[in-house]
């Protein structure tokens, strides 16, 4: 049986879904594939889609595995271009079952010997990429084993940092992937001891190079996952000592700064066996028993650094282990943030401990002055699990309290809608005691959104101090919340999103708004208010030209066509295109401003288009 025989259409559709499949499908008849390449147990490529993706696809165990460095593959799901990929595969797999030897094949087997070797070494002179080819495949050939110093000077030299900067980030992690695929011929060629420790070789020069290169376009995100897989696959072939292993392994997690072998102990499980696993735990625990606990407030200048992981390294064991109480334990080692309080409760809740989940988040919210929303959050999705509505309401009346805006706002909707509808509501007049949900309570509303939203609109109301934009007389009030007073602009955003346009008017006339948001209300308003819809796109026009810039000059000519849409609802045309000439006057500086009016001013049916 072919170590690839689990790559089928009908695999590959059932993984990916229909849709997912029909995507796919269209990338392999666009001929989007490149740089195909068959190994032992997988294959690999690239697909050119939104951007160029980097494609894995393996056999394990009779099951396919997958990698795309595409958003959706990062997920973990079973993307289009993986069906590209394996459709390419599939195709090319039959043409060579179908193809004779081409006529280039049987010109060069008939070629004279030296002739063939003098073409191949001129060229290879000239072309790195056949040069190192050929110099690995003498290096994989040689009798009593591979001559690993070639492959470790090419690594040397591929992880070279200097002058690596972000515009030479792609040559350089192309260099790095092209070593690593001569490795994994190395592999195919039966050589997996050696692959080992030539990857654990390249493994060691990363860690010093990754942080000496502009990375920013995230180059080692495929770099790191094919090096990785490749080591993964040679520790299997090379069976190698399971405790030995171990150390390695544990060396490696421990000290490295950029995660390398990151929950090891979990991904070379098959490897390492009940031996190996057992060294990693015996040198865990012997690191985990100097690592100090810490209560809430403490802090630990380690705490992202070996602390972290070595922390990581315990709970992947604990939950290799199934064992709940041993997870806990070592969560518990660290709680001087509320973050921690909140990861017991939540895997206390996974495992249906919605008691002792809520236990703990209440002692979170206890030990800390101030309460972390996401503690806050846990909390109110318990209480109001438990039919506790008024202190799940509570929670996040605090949540609105101290960061007034539209999420928040949203928030507060999304939480009252939870609530079961009971004859009377409550009004807020004390203060709420987060840790137990107490608070002095009174009967208010009969609609318990309703009540809600008048509380916030008066909040909002509050802290909205005296206005100095200027009057409705003289136009649209267009504020800066930054240096404005009386600015209305959160509530503009919030009746705007409940779709109450009279209301957000109102707010936005009598306090001002941002422009951004008199744009998203005149936009609204055109249909049923023509009239305030074109005085606000005019008063735009202004502040607009005066971004000084061709993206500026661009909106403000959008603004002119959404006037010009509503001039004949309004009766206004000779009115506008007078207005258009006044444009011209008064901004006959700005040049690339005046080039965009002279396309339209002239031309009447231009705003049709």
């Amino acid at each position: 049986m072919s170590t690839l025989d689990c790559i089928t259409e009908r695999i590959l559709r059932t993984r990916a879904g229909e849709r997912w499949f029909a995507r796919g499908e269209a990338y392999h008849k666009q001929a989007r594939i490149t740089d195909l390449e068959t190994h032992h147990d997988s294959i690999s490529a690239r697909v050119r889609g939104t951007d160029t993706y980097r494609v894995r696809l393996s056999c394990r165990n009779n099951r396919l595995t997958y990698n795309c460095t595409c958003p959706v593959g990062e997920d973990g799901n079973f993307c289009k271009h993986c069906v590209a990929v394996g459709l390419a595969w599939l195709s090319q797999s039959a043409d060579k079952q179908l193809r004779s030897k081409s006529s280039l094949q049987t010109f060069l087997e008939n070629m004279d010997h030296q002739q063939l070797v003098d073409l191949i070494v001129a060229e290879a002179s000239n072309n790195r990429r056949l040069r190192d080819k050929l110099e690995f495949a003498e290096a994989a050939s040689v009798p009593t084993g591979p001559d690993l110093s070639v492959f470790k000077k090419a690594i040397t030299n591929a992880t070279r940092t200097s002058g690596i900067d972000y515009y030479s980030m792609p040559r350089f992690a192309r260099r790095l992937l092209e070593v690593i695929h001569s490795l994994r011929g190395l592999l195919e060629g039966g050589h997996a001891k050696a692959v080992v420790e030539l990857t654990e070789y390249a493994f060691a020069r990363l860690e010093k190079a990754i942080g000496q290169v502009d990375d920013s376009a995230g180059h080692f995100g495929e770099i790191i996952p094919e090096l990785t897989d490749l080591h993964h696959a040679a520790c299997i072939m090379a069976r190698e000592d399971p405790v030995a292993l171990a150390r390695r392994l544990f060396e490696f997690e421990v000290n490295s700064d950029w995660e390398f072998f990151h929950g090891a102990a979990a991904v070379y499980a098959d490897v390492l066996g009940e031996k190996g696993v057992a060294e990693y735990r015996r040198l865990a625990k012997e690191l985990w028993s100097k690592v100090p606990a810490l209560t809430p407030g403490d802090e630990d200048h380690e705490r992202y650094g070996s602390r972290f992981r070595i922390t990581s390294i315990m709970e992947t064991l604990a939950r290799e282990s199934g064992n709940l109480e041993e997870l806990i334990a070592i969560k518990q080692r660290d709680l001087s943030l509320p973050y921690a309080f909140l990861q017991i409760a939540e895997a206390y809740r996974e495992a249906g401990h919605h008691d002792l989940a809520l236990h703990w988040a209440e002692q979170g919210a206890a030990s800390f002055e101030r309460l972390d929303n996401r503690l806050s959050d846990f909390m109110a999705a318990e209480y109001h699990r438990r039919g506790f509505h008024d202190r799940a309401m509570m929670l996040i009346w605090e949540q609105f309290v101290e960061r007034p805006g539209l999420e928040m706002y949203k928030h507060l909707h999304d939480h009252a809608l939870q609530v079961k509808l009971p004859r009377e509501k409550l009004r807020l007049v004390g203060k709420n005691d987060r840790a137990n949900g107490r608070g002095e309570l009174k009967p208010e509303s009969n609609d318990q959104w309703e009540y809600w939203r008048t509380e916030a609109l008066r909040f909002l109301r509050e802290r909205i101090g005296p206005s100095d934009v200027k009057s409705r007389d003289e136009g649209i009030p267009i504020s800066n919340p930054w240096h404005s007073r009386g600015d209305r602009s959160t509530l503009v955003e919030v009746f705007l999103w409940e779709c109450n346009y009279e209301d957000a008017w109102e707010e936005a006339i009598a306090g001002g708004c941002s422009a951004y948001l008199w744009l998203q209300l005149a936009d609204r308003l055109a249909e049923a208010h023509p009239a305030r819809a074109y005085l606000v796109y005019k008063e735009l026009i202004g502040p607009t030209v005066g971004g000084t810039n061709n993206a500026a000059y661009a909106e403000a000519t959008r603004l002119l066509k959404k006037m010009h849409k509503l001039t004949s609802r309004l009766n206004c045309e000779s009115d506008f295109y007078d207005y258009l000439a006044a444009l011209r006057v008064e901004y006959k500086r700005k040049r690339n401003f005046i080039q965009m009016l002279d396309k339209i001013s002239g031309r009447r049916d231009h705003f049709s288009t």
